[in-house]
This record gives structure tokens, sequence and C-alpha cells, in this order.
């Protein structure tokens, strides 16, 4: 019986590149984002690679909209999986940054994540089967000066997910952290500065890691995976 994978900001970046990646799925991509214009985009893009792609816009941190996400995705395929791309980020020291832009980035980085799980899990572990995958970054586990919300939203993320992990498991659901370092998407185009974006990953090389880590194994299971461009950090 085929399965649906719901993808969180898949309209651009990561997200998008997973829906691509993943359009060999025997089942629906539900792609999910705030634009539905570019998530109609991703799903053509799917669609031209064979899959089966469907769009519903949402606002993770709304619950009452990420409810509705998930009854949506029941009705083209049960669960199966939650790909948790979805990002924000900030740049500026702890005083210069508005107690609004800390909060958002917590909101979307920990808290939509939180309210996902917590609504599609009940149904996963009624079928005894499931997968998250949080794309978090090597920020959840290391600090970066000027990207105090950030980090915090990224290591909060990753004992979210650990603590996930330990209670899914009685379900046989499997929980995957994948951690990677700077990675060449649209976002660094907001910023200011003279960014390396040469030793950045590519939005392919994360795709190809959660596609490894979806179809790893029957019976076990990635949970953390930490990807760097080879010449490190810069």
């Amino acid at each position: 019986m085929s399965s649906s994978i719901i993808i969180t900001g898949a309209s651009s970046g990561i997200g998008r590149a997973v829906s691509k990646r993943l359009a060999h799925w025997d089942g629906c991509l539900v792609l999910t984002g705030r634009s539905r214009q570019r998530l109609e985009e991703a799903k053509a893009q799917v669609e031209e690679h064979g899959g089966r792609a469907a769009v519903f816009p949402c606002d993770l941190t709304e619950p009452a909209s990420v409810d509705d996400l998930v009854a949506y995705a029941e009705t083209q395929d049960s669960v199966y999986g939650v790909i948790m791309s979805a990002g924000a980020g900030t740049y500026g020291k702890v005083e210069d940054q508005s107690a609004g832009e800390w909060s958002h980035v917590l909101e979307v980085n920990l808290l939509g994540p939180y309210h996902l799980a917590r609504t599609a899990l009940p149904r996963m572990a009624t079928r005894e089967k499931g997968h998250f995958v949080f794309i978090n970054s090597v920020a959840g586990f290391k600090t970066f000066p000027g990207n105090s919300a950030y980090v915090a939203a990224k290591h909060g993320l990753r004992g979210f997910a650990e603590t996930l992990r330990l209670e899914a498991r009685e379900y046989r659901i499997k929980v995957t952290s994948i951690f990677p370092g700077a990675t060449n998407t649209e976002w660094w185009d907001k910023q200011e500065g003279d960014f390396p974006r040469k030793r950045m990953l590519d939005v392919d090389d994360v795709a190809a890691a959660v596609d490894f880590a979806l179809n790893f194994s029957k019976k076990g299971v990635v949970e953390e995976l930490v990807l760097r461009h080879r010449a490190g950090d810069f």
C-alpha cells in the first residue's frame, strides 16, 4: 500500500530539492509552505520526474493549520514520513535583536516541528510505522556568534528529536536528525557580507542524505547524520 510523505519548506531550498529527489516515492508527496505559487512549481517539478505530489499551504506555527495539513495528507495516502525542512534564521548580536525576531526563529525552527510531530505521531502509532526526518544544522551542536536565536532553536530541535526517538520506538517509528553545514540556498542572497558559497554544500547533497535515511534499512535507523563540505566549516 502506498503512503504519503509531508515535506515542509518545500517551496524553495532544501525542501524543494528533497521533493525532487523523492519523486520516486511510491505514494504522494504532500508539499507545504507559505507560497502556493512556489509550491505549485515544486509540484510540477516532482511530476516532471515521474512522481505524484499535492500542495497544501500551511503556517506550521499555528496548531489548527497543522491539524488541517495532516488531515489533508491522510486523504492522499496514509502518512508514513514527515520531512521537517522549513527554517528561519537571522543575524545579530543578542543586544541588537528584538524579542519578536528571536521568537519568530524559535517558532519556525522548534515550535513548528513540535506541532507537526505531535499531530502526525498518533496516526503513525496506530499503524506502527513512520519516519520523522529533521533537517537540523551543525548549529544544533555547535555555536556561532551572531546566531543566538538560530543556535538555541537548533540545539532545542536536537533535544526534541532525541526525546521523540526514545518515545516513538515502542510504535516502531524512526527518527532521524540530519545536521548539514552551510548550504547554498537563496537565503544567503538576503544576507549582508561576502560568504564563500563555493565552500557550501549544495541542496542536492542534503536531499541525497534524506533519501538515504528513508531507505537505509527496514529494521535499522540512521539516528544522526552530519554533512559538511570536504573543506570543513568556514
